[in-house]
């Protein structure tokens, strides 16, 4: 599945596509496409409580800052589905 949406003078492209029972997501745009972080988010038991937390981890390609969005967007995502 394919989205793609005006964001200013850039388009925004958001790719899903279900791998068994996850989600991967590919979120670009902008004026050079290019993959400067990549965040995998997923529940977890919480240790200290009876509760489920989310944990994100992340891989970051040196001089990117592209990770503090895609954490976010991958725990936003990850608590909603």
């Amino acid at each position: 599945m394919m989205f793609e949406k005006m964001a200013g003078r850039h388009m925004i492209y958001l790719h899903a596509e279900s791998i068994g029972n996850d989600l991967l997501l590919a979120i670009y745009g902008g004026d050079e496409h290019h993959i400067g972080g990549v965040s995998v988010a997923y529940p977890t038991k919480s240790h200290y409580r009876n509760a489920t937390t989310t944990s994100v981890n992340s891989i970051t390609l040196p001089g990117h800052k592209d990770y503090i969005v895609a954490n976010s967007t991958a725990e936003r995502i990850c608590k909603t589905l």
